[in-house]
């Protein structure tokens, strides 16, 4: 009995090993390769004269026995009509039983589907995304599938065929689906938002409302790497069938290193102490030039200034266009008054840097007019100019960040534009600064000069329309007048007091007015602008060194303009008149004559007060 049973096991074997296998199916039996035809529909035909070994699938034997080479991708490219035998899987699309045409059908409408979705590539601060379509989304791994699909169709051992098969019938098998994006799209969609994603840090800083302040506390930034981030989504895009099966986007944090502000809210401890305040009056008659007073003065509101940290007026202050909010106004140039865009910073820039002494933080760069100023004593005006060099800077060279209110008032005829400076107190209590001015030279006339040594009027014949000078139609200008700036030079002191007692003097700048300009030596009159009542004239001047040294205009007394006297034409004889209606009631004719009516003089007008609000702020501001 032990050798019967012993026989049938080797007959078994040999069965195995020689015989044909036996399908449940007849169309499953492959037909011998010597009939012509293929083992199946699924397996491409076997050229002849060639052996085809199990090898074959993946490369040929080198002669010499080494490693052989594998073979390219387009090796394992089926046919489109090869069939995929049933129970194989591509992720979730079931392929078993579908040629290769179809497989390649149904993975491109899974692509399109695909492509609907979105990659979103994200930092702390902020994300960037793009529908996955727009980056040339397609099939990566179509050969690999072939290859692997390709042992469980193409020919092998009889053994092979019939394991698989059977494999088959007890558990599926499942492949990759992969994907991948064209690279170029990629790269530019990165580079396109590189400057989004790249965060910068930023420091604490202060908000004023409703008279209180607030500190903002310090946030991390990022700096992104290209590189990792670009390999980074290569790897996240090449599973999305599988991870994006549920979702809409595909989400990839960009990588890069955390960068930390310079100041967090600490550096603020103890804020709040008023350093240093400033105002200077202007006149609200020129609406163009208190347009940009108010332009200017807001864009230094609410600015934060950390320590060490250099702030240039100029720069704050640009674009100085009438597309930045400026308008046009009178402006000293080398050639006189000229109107220009932006005419009247000058004054901001005066008024901040008063402020920027009072709270005694340092000057890096000012420069003074070429004409003595009118709005702030000697010595104390700082020139900007938007088409030239001049400029007025400073460095907050204190421990802590100060912080600059600004604003205007232009609700009478006299406006006012102020700067505060804030920060953390580090002076004693009982410690003051004074700034005085020392005139070093000057040319002025002497006391008690006739007016007309100040000003000169012109004739009445030369008056000029307003809408010539300012687009106004309804207003002249009464007189264009010659204004006499004196030549000075002059040195300001900072005045230290300590309970009262001078405890330094220092001298903060020199400041050489030399009132050159064209056709003009230094010292000399030089064209200005005043608006005055057509009806009224200069009465009265007063000025002295002491107005010099204010920086205050000179003190006019406007007057009554004089009737001009009646005139008197000779009378003219006209013909006697031919009409009936023309001839007396005896039919003569009636004598006539015409005569010109005198003038009736006209009315005086009130004068105005010294300093007069009328008068244009032409004056007031100065250029180079």
């Amino acid at each position: 009995m032990r050798s019967c049973k012993r026989f049938t096991w080797l007959l078994a074997i040999v069965l195995l090993l020689f015989a044909k296998p036996i399908y449940a199916d007849p169309e499953d039996a492959p037909v011998a390769p010597n009939e012509g035809t293929v083992i199946s529909a699924d397996i491409p035909t076997e050229p002849e004269g060639e052996t085809h070994t199990g090898e074959d699938a993946t490369g040929s034997a080198d002669p010499e026995g080494e490693t052989p080479e594998a073979v390219s991708e387009a090796a394992f490219e089926l046919p489109e009509d090869a069939k995929i035998p049933a129970g194989v899987f591509l992720d979730d699309i079931e392929i078993g039983g579908l040629t290769v045409a179809e497989v390649d059908a149904l993975v491109e409408e899974r692509l399109k589907e695909l492509g609907e979705k979105k990659l979103r590539v994200s930092t702390p601060k902020t994300f960037v995304q793009i529908p996955l379509s727009e980056l040339g989304l397609t099939w990566a791994n179509r050969s690999e599938v072939h290859k692997e699909a390709s042992s469980l169709v193409l020919p092998g051992s009889l053994v092979t065929q019939y394991k698989s098969k059977k494999d088959l019938e007890y558990s599926s098998m499942t492949l990759s689906l992969e994907t991948k994006v064209d690279r170029d799209s990629l790269v530019k969609f990165l580079l396109d938002h590189m400057e989004e994603l790249n965060c910068e840090p930023k420091n604490a800083y202060v908000r004023r409302f409703a008279n209180e302040f607030t500190i903002v506390d310090g946030t991390e930034g990022i700096s992104i790497s290209e590189d990792a981030t670009y390999n980074e989504i290569l790897a996240a895009i090449k599973n999305i069938n599988t991870d994006l099966a549920d979702a809409r986007i595909l989400k990839v944090d960009a990588v890069g290193n955390t960068t930390k502000p310079e100041f967090y809210k600490d550096v603020f401890e103890g804020f709040g102490d008023l350093l240093g305040e400033y105002s200077t009056l202007y006149s609200t008659a020129n609406g163009d030039r208190t347009t940009n007073v108010t332009v200017a003065t807001t864009k230094f509101n609410g600015m934060t200034i950390y320590p060490g940290q250099e702030i240039s007026a100029l720069s704050v202050m640009r674009p100085v266009t009438e597309e930045g909010g400026y308008k046009k106004a009178p402006t000293y140039t080398s050639s006189g008054v000229e109107d220009e865009t932006g005419g009247g910073i000058c004054q901001v820039a005066t008024t901040l840097y008063n402020a920027v002494l009072q709270s005694e933080l340092e000057v890096t760069y000012r420069k003074n007019h070429s004409r003595t100023p009118t709005y702030v004593p000697l010595a104390q005006d700082a020139m900007v100019y938007s088409a030239g060099n001049s400029d007025f800077k400073f460095r907050n060279n204190l421990d802590h960040p100060i912080y600059i209110e600004s604003f205007v008032d232009n609700s009478g005829a006299r406006g006012k534009t102020t700067f505060r400076i804030y920060g953390v107190e580090y002076r004693e209590p009982n410690r003051t600064v004074e700034y005085k001015a020392e005139l070093i030279s000057y040319s002025i006339p002497a006391e008690g000069a006739s007016p007309y040594e100040y000003f000169r009027l012109q004739s009445d014949s030369s008056l000029t329309p307003f809408a010539e000078v300012n687009g106004d139609p309804t207003k002249v200008y009464a007189d264009f007048v010659s204004s006499f700036y004196p030549a000075a030079v002059a040195k300001l002191h900072k005045i230290v007091y300590v309970n009262g007692e001078v405890v330094s003097n220092t001298v903060i700048n020199t400041s050489n007015y030399t009132n050159k300009s064209a056709g003009h030596q230094s010292g000399t009159y030089i064209t200005g602008v005043y608006k005055a009542h057509p009806e009224t004239i200069i009465e009265s001047i007063e000025y002295n060194v002491d107005y010099l040294l204010a920086g205050r205009e000179p003190s006019i007394t406007w007057a009554a303009r004089p009737a001009p006297p009646p005139t008197t034409e000779a009378p003219k004889t006209t013909e006697t008149p031919t009409t009936e209606d023309e001839t007396g009631s005896e039919g003569t004719a009636a004598e006539a004559t015409t005569k010109a009516p005198a003038k009736e003089p006209d009315k005086p007008k009130e004068n105005k007060p010294k300093d007069d609000p009328a008068k244009s702020a032409g004056e007031e501001d100065f250029r180079e």
